[in-house]
């Protein structure tokens, strides 16, 4: 789809339709899954058209910072010091966000 002519006002009132039917379909989307992984004993369903396979995954995460501030302090290490170490090794990215909400009318 090429918006290029279309007038900016048009195009925020397009993102947010956009944007509020896939919230739409995000949601039935969650909601099917949510009764196919009810279902454990089936992990790989047929249906006419799609397959799905259901796998179950646990994540763990190591909280770094909290870690390293432990450590920090039990070396006697400042906050000031451990701030510094920490701006030393945390790269930064630009970046662009555009949010689009819908508008309250009274």
């Amino acid at each position: 789809m090429q918006h290029t002519s279309t007038p900016s006002v048009a195009l925020v009132d397009i993102l947010g339709q956009l944007k509020a039917d896939a919230a739409d379909i995000k949601a039935e989307m969650d909601s099917a899954k949510d009764v196919l992984i009810a279902r454990e004993g089936e992990c790989k369903l047929e249906g006419e058209l799609f397959r799905a396979a259901l796998s179950h995954t646990l994540t763990s995460r190591v909280k770094w910072e909290a870690v390293a501030r432990t450590l920090a302090s039990k070396s006697g290490m400042t906050e000031k010091a451990f701030n510094a170490l920490l701006a030393l090794h945390t790269d930064c990215t630009d970046s662009w966000t555009l949010r689009v909400s819908a508008r309250i009318t009274k």
